[in-house]
């Protein structure tokens, strides 16, 4: 708890809040009719404030790095993730500001609680216990949801969390976390993958690392798989939540391998897909036999043209920099190309 004590005065704000939280996350906004305005105002104040989000940040990181294992420094932990979590779900402009201080970074902590051989440096101290691990998991989970239910965000965090290890912790939650807890850590993660991710199936880049992903973990965690889709292992029987989430699973599993079809029929149509304007062969079949090569931008990676000049066309009179400018330097990098969205027109 004496790291707290060490926040710069101006974030006295994130201390009392941190304080208020350790009685238990709900009395942050004890009363359900809070003025959800005068939260945004605050969200935004805060989160604007110079150093604060990253003070907030550092915090939760030394906290999983510290060998104290008081029950208090545990609740404070909480609350700072509860925190978080409220701030993201505030407001798009403070959760633009959490993205840009290494939101998604928060997923490194859902890995350590869930990986099933905890090598020393992967150790939690001091949060063995399974039900503080599930309230902590949840909380994580809370805020990187307002992440995947932001339309404009959904496919490059997807992509960036399957390549991190999502598919595998997801998993490895199931068989690790006890009967007692289950229900509420197959409904937080049934709300933060399973629900939207098919939405995404039509971005290559999602839907290619998801089946990599995907058979990773039939290779090397067999036995964490066969329990997390078997809907009626004896400990998970009575488990609603469980069900669902099985159902669910087996459902993304067929819908990956459909896109994945439908995708192989439609690079094997021949379609054309430039994204200079001017171009007249844009949206057309190529002659029968004739191998497309597409090229890229090799900058932006999302921009798709038929040929060399088409590309150096667009460069000088069409102003695909401006383009290639807002993609490279997005908060999160757009991933959704020309060729995905011909695909899913």
């Amino acid at each position: 708890m004496h790291a707290l004590l060490d926040f710069p005065k101006e974030h006295g704000s994130l201390l009392a809040l941190i304080h208020v939280g350790i009685s238990g996350p709900e009395n942050l906004y004890p009363s359900s009719n809070y003025d959800s305005r005068l939260l945004e105002r605050f969200s935004i104040i805060f989160a604007r404030t110079s150093g604060a989000i990253r003070q907030l940040f550092s915090y939760i990181n030394a906290r999983f790095r510290s060998d104290e294992s008081s029950v208090l420094s545990f609740k404070a932990l909480g609350a700072a993730l509860h925190i978080v979590g409220s701030l993201a779900d505030s407001c798009p402009t403070v959760l633009d500001i959490l993205l840009e201080h290494g939101l998604l970074d928060l997923f490194g902590a859902v890995q350590i609680l869930t990986a099933s051989r905890r090598p020393e440096r992967f150790k939690i101290r001091g949060f063995m216990n399974d039900s503080q691990r599930v309230d902590l998991l949840c909380q994580i989970l809370t805020a990187l949801e307002a992440v995947v239910y932001t339309e404009t965000y959904r496919a490059p965090a997807y992509a960036l969390l399957i390549r991190q290890g999502l598919i595998p912790s997801v998993i490895g939650a199931s068989s690790l976390i006890p009967v007692d807890y289950a229900d509420n850590i197959a409904e937080g993660l049934h709300l933060l993958l399973l629900h939207l991710l098919p939405k995404t199936f039509g971005n290559r880049r999602v839907l290619n690392t998801f089946l990599h992903s995907l058979k990773k973990v039939q290779d090397y965690h067999g036995d964490e798989l066969n329990f997390f889709t078997e809907p009626k292992n004896s400990r998970r029987l009575n488990s609603l939540h469980h069900q669902q989430v099985h159902d669910t699973w087996e459902e993304i599993v067929l819908q990956a391998s459909a896109f994945k079809k439908l995708r192989g029929e439609f690079e094997a149509s021949g379609i054309i897909v430039c994204a200079n304007p001017e171009c007249s062969s844009n949206g057309k079949h190529s002659e029968p036999d004739t191998v497309i090569r597409r090229r890229r931008c090799s900058r932006c990676k999302v921009t798709n043209y038929c040929s060399e000049s088409c590309q150096k066309r667009n460069w000088k009179r069409n102003n695909h920099r401006e383009k290639c400018d807002n993609v490279c330097f997005a908060i999160l990098r757009p991933v959704s190309s020309d060729v995905d969205e011909k695909f899913l027109s």
